[in-house]
């Protein structure tokens, strides 16, 4: 009976818990694998990018002024925050409003946060410059989407996982080598075959969109 008990997989299912990272967390975490993070210390509040329709109407004028540069890109530490002007981003993943004093963050999962995991500015960004450096490199794609994989979830994946992410890279390859899609709107700029740089990029922003990377256990 114990032999049963202690080999089920009731029992042997893990007990800690897991969480999502905080907002700042996970924009800092995308940009930091992407190496385009800008960790320089202290200074003004910066603008990330933003939907246009976010920043225009601001209670009391003004607007949200986009950062140009290496700006665009540091520790959401430093991300301007103001009532009337949020930043979308840290309010869809539940950071505080800063209005009031808040012990514990409300942790919340919705439709939204996986649109903009999706589709948002540093998301693409970020996306790019891994696709870029997944070019650059001399192994074949076997060895290169391991690479991505170890790069972005801090494992090595197993054979299944291999095999799904070179078919997703193949597989986009073929739909930018046909002109189904525009790769080089995909890949942004950068140097060599877009296409290539295209699938790459693909493959990139699937991997900063998993569970796991967003998670921490």
């Amino acid at each position: 009976l114990l032999r049963l008990i202690v080999t089920s997989a009731t029992y042997r299912q893990q007990s800690g818990a897991s969480y999502r990272m905080s907002a700042e967390q996970i924009r800092d975490s995308i940009l930091s694998v992407s190496e385009i993070l800008n960790t320089k210390l202290g200074g003004q509040s910066v603008f990330p990018p933003q939907s246009k329709s976010i920043g225009e109407g601001i209670y009391g004028g003004g607007g949200w002024k986009t950062s140009s540069g290496a700006a665009r890109y540091r520790r959401s530490l430093y991300t301007y925050r103001k009532r009337s002007m949020p930043y979308a981003m840290h309010d869809t993943f539940d950071a505080p409003s800063h209005e009031t004093c808040v012990a514990q963050r409300e942790i919340s999962n919705t439709p939204l946060q996986a649109l903009t995991l999706l589709n948002a500015g540093f998301i693409m960004e970020s996306s790019q410059a891994l696709g870029n450096w997944a070019a650059k490199q001399t192994g074949d794609n076997t060895a290169t989407a391991t690479a991505l994989f170890q790069r972005c979830l801090t494992r090595s994946p197993d054979a299944d996982e291999q095999k799904v992410m070179v078919d997703y890279f193949e597989k986009n390859l073929g739909r930018f080598d046909s002109g189904e899609i525009d790769a080089k709107q995909i890949a942004g700029p950068g140097e060599g075959n877009a296409n290539t740089r295209a699938s790459w990029t693909a493959l990139a922003r699937a991997l900063l969109n998993t569970h796991e990377f967003i998670m921490r256990n």
